[in-house]
């Protein structure tokens, strides 16, 4: 995985801790992540939304899209990760897209299948 913020001006890359890591999403919604200090486990989700948005470019998209949202704990049962994006797409069978539009900027997370 990895990821980055873009604006008008400059698409820089945005580190979140989890690129030496690899996240496994399983058809019943369940989700799994493994690095060198361990597993967090959770659920994803992917779900139509009909409403729409306006982008950090100030364009209102209407019409459906794909949101995504991954949510993640540690053995404890604490959350360590609450991802909730605004759109998302498979670009192949390799790789999907999520993002998130904030005022300056927007977020893309790129999850690519090893």
């Amino acid at each position: 995985m990895y990821a980055e913020k873009e604006n008008n001006y400059s698409k820089t890359t945005v580190y979140t801790g989890f690129e030496q890591g690899l996240f496994y999403f399983y058809e019943n919604g369940q989700a799994e992540f493994n690095d060198a200090a361990g597993t967090l486990r959770g659920n994803w989700q992917w779900r139509r939304e009909n409403d729409g948005y306006y982008d950090n470019d100030g364009y209102y998209h209407s019409g459906s899209r794909q949101s995504f949202r991954l949510y993640m704990t540690d053995f404890h049962g604490s959350p360590l990760i609450d991802w909730d994006f605004d759109d998302s797409w498979m670009s192949n069978n390799s790789r999907f897209t999520a993002t998130v539009d904030t005022y300056n900027y927007t977020y893309r997370y790129v999850f690519v299948r090893q």
